[in-house]
């Protein structure tokens, strides 16, 4: 399972993204026990805190993982070594102490995620309901503290949790996922879910602030270009508007991450 919280600063100059993982699907150690026997590979053996923070045109990565002696899981708290993300006082609460990779360096910080309403929505991803996904707070006012850093900021973010029974892979060859933040500070999310058995699957969602979900109709999947990796990638945008990509955060061969300006109902979005 994880935990992906996101956010951007009110300027633009600034992002985060931040994925919590118990079993991460990024890890070659975690992979590389699965194949030798899937089950006693313990995903709680494999926990990391991936965070991203990207300033301009610099970037700070930090993805140190940790067995599960070095976790603590409790309700409403959830510890990996030295960093937690908790539930507190109504609101998400992260403090991050960890090392930054390739170039060594201490990351230590707290990211706080409020939102006026909170979801317990989820729906299943695949076709035997083994996979879970839902927005915990589709429209969230995120503020990022690392002093260390010299950052201080506060703008608007998403945060989300993915869960499942089995090893992700087991069901599907890979999944494209985007949102946009809309003027009403509604949300809009396209989740396409390629299986390995059964159809391709499509979740056109818009999140209302009031907490409905409403499905939508998807607009059509325009291709994009590919990645350097040789991996493709496309988006759902209307017609009269394609959807280009205005700037690629993260380009490796398990995931990609861009910034895209979509058009829907006649408003500009990212």
């Amino acid at each position: 399972m994880w935990w992906y919280i996101d956010g951007t600063s009110e300027n633009g100059t600034h992002a985060f993204s931040l994925i919590i993982f118990v079993g991460s699907v990024f890890s070659p150690y975690y992979s590389l026990a699965k194949t030798r026997d899937l089950q006693s590979a313990d995903p709680e053996n494999f926990c990391s805190f991936n965070l991203a923070l990207y300033n301009q045109d610099k970037k700070i990565w930090t993805m140190t993982e940790f067995s599960k002696k070095h976790i603590n899981r409790k309700n409403d708290c959830f510890e990996v070594a030295n960093s937690k993300i908790e539930w507190k006082n109504n609101r998400i609460e992260i403090e991050i102490d960890e090392i930054a990779t390739p170039f060594p360096k201490r990351i230590n910080g707290k990211i706080t995620v409020s939102a006026n309403k909170f979801f317990l929505y989820s729906t299943w991803l695949d076709d035997d309901k083994k996979h879970r996904w839902g927005p915990l707070a589709p429209h969230a006012d995120v503020t990022v503290e690392f002093p260390g850093l010299n950052l201080n900021w506060s703008g608007h973010g998403y945060c989300d949790s993915n869960e499942g029974d089995e090893p992700l892979e087991n069901p599907f060859y890979g999944w494209n996922w985007a949102k946009a933040h809309l003027e009403d500070d509604s949300v809009l999310v396209f989740y396409d879910i390629k299986q390995k058995k059964g159809r391709e699957r499509v979740l056109p969602l818009r999140f209302f602030p009031d907490g409905s979900v409403k499905r939508i109709a998807p607009p059509p999947r325009e291709d994009l270009p590919g990645t350097k990796w040789f991996i493709p990638r496309f988006m759902r945008a209307e017609p009269a508007r394609p959807a280009h990509i205005l700037k690629s955060l993260e380009d490796t061969p398990f995931i990609r991450e861009v910034c895209y300006p979509l058009v829907f109902w006649g408003t500009d979005n990212l």
